[in-house]
């Protein structure tokens, strides 16, 4: 019963009125935006294939909230919402980790050193010349 009352939250926007029996009842006879039940997967798989499923269901889920928005029929604003909630959190943890990793590990990059700066224009000069051969 509490799964229902969550799936109903999820999927039922707060615009649309339904009764109780309603939406519960006749779930499957409304339109669902598969995007928003995209985002809200591929969010919620984010634990265990990383950026693999937050990058996409954060793209998925600001496509499925415009398109809730264009077409008022359309059920699934709020787990697009969710989805994104989750996507976005999922992001900044990511961030955090990977900062907290180059802080402890003393990651530095004062280790290369150019012996010679010019040598880098040298090799784009070579370049541009070599390129200009072949087209020639």
């Amino acid at each position: 019963m509490l799964i229902n009352h969550f799936l109903a939250f999820l999927f039922f926007d707060a615009g649309k009125t339904f009764s109780k029996m309603d939406s519960l009842t006749n779930i499957s006879k409304s339109k669902y935006s598969v995007l928003a039940v995209v985002c809200l997967s591929l969010s919620c798989l984010s634990i265990f294939i990383g950026p693999l499923g937050y990058i996409p269901g954060i793209i998925s889920g600001h496509a499925a909230r415009s398109e809730c928005k264009k077409n008022p029929e359309l059920m699934g604003g709020r787990a697009a919402l969710v989805g994104l909630i989750i996507g976005y959190t999922f992001l900044v943890l990511t961030i955090l980790v990977i900062a907290l990793i180059i802080y402890f590990t003393n990651i530095s990059f004062h280790c290369i050193k150019v012996t010679d700066p010019d040598s880098f224009f040298r090799f784009l000069e070579e370049l541009r010349k070599f390129i200009s051969t072949i087209e020639t």
